[in-house]
């Protein structure tokens, strides 16, 4: 069973924070944590988003340093192409906190370049939001 001092631990470990903990022979059952939820109801429109959807949940590890907590939630990644479907950019825009964007960052560090995104039959340039979302798969 896992304490709430380890629990409150994990979470600060998480969110980056320093504080002090005093839970003394303190234990109560863990409750998983839902982050972002709001973010979940993005909709993939292109090839482009399906294409990096499936390189992040090729590449995507969950943080082990958290692991035991089961937390569960969805970024949200903000993806700039120019017309040749390059990716210019990258940049985390709804976090999870620390562990996980680094997570993400870590997925798509050789991801380079998807498809063109066409609008009217002309490639355009782009920006693209995709949710990621963790969860512990068992």
């Amino acid at each position: 069973m896992t304490t709430l001092k380890s629990q409150l631990f994990g979470l600060a470990l998480l969110l980056g924070s320093t504080i002090a903990l005093d839970a003394q022979g303190v234990s109560a059952p863990f409750e998983k944590i839902v982050i972002n939820t709001e973010a979940e109801k993005e909709v993939i429109e292109t090839s482009a988003n399906y294409e990096i959807s499936k390189h992040i949940e090729a590449n995507l590890k969950y943080p082990i340093q958290v692991e035991e907590f089961d937390l569960t939630g969805t970024s949200l990644v903000k993806f700039k192409l120019n017309k040749e479907g390059e990716i210019t950019s990258k940049a985390i825009i709804t976090s999870m906190g620390a562990l996980f964007d680094n997570a993400i960052m870590n997925a798509v560090k050789d991801l380079e370049k998807v498809s063109p995104v066409y609008k009217n039959g002309v490639a355009n340039a782009y920006a693209i939001v995709v949710p990621v979302k963790f969860e512990i798969k068992k």
